[in-house]
């Protein structure tokens, strides 16, 4: 398996070193798709459930006891916290860290633990409770 390089004038095919290494009690959906890592290791963590029509790239760490919903995708080299609930369509960017026990809907971008955030551009309880008042 390989990955690909973009140098700003070709691509250049770069070979996998990273596994796939899950964890106990975890359970995943129909057509649901896990890549192993490219250079780190692709890590789902204990009692993660995973439904079907998941997309997880490759080095993205997965905490313990996690829900991901159908369609969500998960892009290379994310970190996922403990807890965390990731609803239907969530588009998750590469590189970001997201807390511990928090609850994703819509597209979120940078995420403390213990959050609801939804939509685009992301709102918290707050935003959100001023936003229906208006």
């Amino acid at each position: 398996e390989t990955e690909q390089l973009y140098t700003g004038t070709q691509v250049h095919c770069v070979h996998r070193t990273g596994t796939l290494r899950i964890g106990d009690d975890v359970e995943i959906g129909a057509n649901s798709t896990i890549d192993r890592g490219a250079i780190e290791d692709t890590v789902i963590g204990e009692g993660v459930k995973i439904d079907n029509l998941v997309q997880i790239a490759h080095n993205v760490s997965i905490g313990e006891h996690c829900i991901i919903v159908a369609q969500v995708g998960i892009a290379g080299s994310t970190i996922v916290g403990d807890y965390v609930i990731a609803a239907g369509q969530v588009g998750v960017g590469d590189h970001l860290h997201i807390g511990d026990r928090v609850v994703l809907a819509g597209i979120p971008r940078y995420v403390n633990g213990i959050s609801y955030v939804v939509g685009e551009p992301n709102m918290d309880e707050q935003q959100i409770a001023d936003f229906v008042r208006r």
